[in-house]
């Protein structure tokens, strides 16, 4: 695997490209991300691609969980999901094409920084 890394850092164009190119994007969230989502999980949403996030509670506040990514909840569980959307391209590419959609309808920044000022000033 050393052999492969570039020491790059993938942003911009340049990750809009790599997450295209991946059948399945895996988004593992940070022990301390106790409840919440990291930023990957909207900009590989954003970008169109198939993701597999770890399970958490407030995912579904955000995404529709097996319709427009896929999370799960061990690594079993990862490995399983894997086989199985690995073979499904036509169901990945439904399910990418529904996260892009909410992605852009709901979580741009223009439209997260608009609530937050919102609820900031409606007070």
């Amino acid at each position: 695997m050393k052999s492969l890394y570039t020491g790059e850092f993938v942003f911009n164009e340049s990750k809009c490209k790599a997450v295209l190119s991946a059948k399945i994007n895996s988004n593992t969230l940070h022990p301390t991300e106790i409840e919440g989502l990291n930023a990957r999980t909207f900009e590989i949403a954003g970008i169109g691609g198939f993701q597999i996030v770890n399970y958490r509670s407030e995912l579904s506040n955000f995404f529709d969980d097996e319709n427009e990514l896929i999370s799960f909840n061990n690594f079993d569980d990862l490995k399983e999901k894997i086989q199985f959307y690995i073979g499904n391209e036509n169901l990945r590419n439904k399910i990418a094409k529904a996260g892009q959609e909410r992605a852009y309808n709901e979580h741009t920044y223009k439209i997260r920084l608009r609530t937050l000022m919102e609820k900031v000033f409606s007070n």
